[in-house]
């Protein structure tokens, strides 16, 4: 019987994640389905009644990934230490949440550096995705979180603390970052995609003693900050490795079992080919 899996969310139209599964699906040999699902937010409890009777689960987008959480039967401790869920597994009528989004966002860093050499973070944005690699990164480096909102940084930056007591957090407003040396830069807002894609998130005077420069945006492959960056001398990397990564981690979940690092490999390439066809 063909298993169906899918993604929710509201909008959903601009989502890469079926043609991601699609092509991961086609290389693994899967007789498996996987749909975009707009759910508004005041169809989620419905919603979720139907899909665990027809879905083996699903992806999570914006703006359900916190607000699914009381719907759910369990939640892995990704799923509690984010305190969101970017995916279901559907365990015979019982939905259990993840959270994949920071094993994405680790192996996709760790393309291009060596996690024991990323001291000192500057962390752009104290959004959903933020939490994500503030949570990551906290064992290992200190971090800087600039943001608009200094109040919404500092609320990142006292969680950050709670769960590791020895981390070194600060914040600063977005205009107000200073010139410093970094190992590392992360890009974890919409600046640089969309209507905002001619835009950069810091001065670029910033990226003149900086190592690394990570974006999360994948959609310009390469974004204006990145061009900079990689003008400076700074190693570059997008989101799309992260996407990829965190999406493949989902179907482990779903399926039960591991993908080999070759067919990851294989369905990378596939996606960056597809993404550069239509984006």
């Amino acid at each position: 019987m063909k298993m169906v899996f899918a993604v929710i969310g509201d909008p959903i139209d601009h989502s890469f994640s079926p043609k991601l599964h699609s092509i991961s699906f086609q290389e693994q040999g899967l007789d498996c389905t996987y749909v975009p699902i707009r759910v508004l937010q005041h169809e989620l409890g419905q919603a979720l009644k139907e899909f665990r009777k027809d879905l083996a689960g699903f992806n999570v987008t914006i703006p359900h990934k916190q607000s699914i959480i009381p719907y759910l039967d369990a939640l892995d401790s990704t799923a509690q230490r984010f305190g969101a869920v970017n995916t279901v597994k559907n365990e015979g009528g019982k939905l259990v949440g993840y959270n994949t989004d920071g094993i994405g966002f680790m192996q996709g860093l760790q393309e291009v550096a060596d996690l024991n050499t990323i001291r000192k973070t500057l962390l752009i944005g104290a959004g959903g995705a933020a939490q994500v690699v503030a949570l990551e990164l906290a064992p290992y480096s200190s971090i800087t979180i600039a943001n608009r909102s200094r109040l919404r940084a500092h609320v990142l930056a006292e969680k950050v603390k709670v769960l590791y007591p020895g981390s070194t957090v600060r914040t600063v407003g977005l205009g107000s970052v200073l010139q410093e040396k970094y190992d590392l830069v992360v890009n974890a807002t919409p600046i640089g995609m969309g209507e905002q894609k001619d835009q950069i998130p810091v001065s670029s005077l910033i990226l003149r003693n900086v190592r690394i420069v990570y974006d999360l945006v994948y959609n310009p492959q390469e974004t204006r900050l990145l061009a900079l960056a990689s003008s400076v001398g700074c190693k570059t990397l997008n989101g799309l490795s992260m996407l990829i990564y965190q999406g493949l981690k989902s179907e482990e979940i779903w399926l039960g079992r591991p993908i080999s690092k070759a067919l990851k490999e294989r369905i990378m390439e596939r996606v960056r080919k597809e993404l550069t066809k239509h984006g």
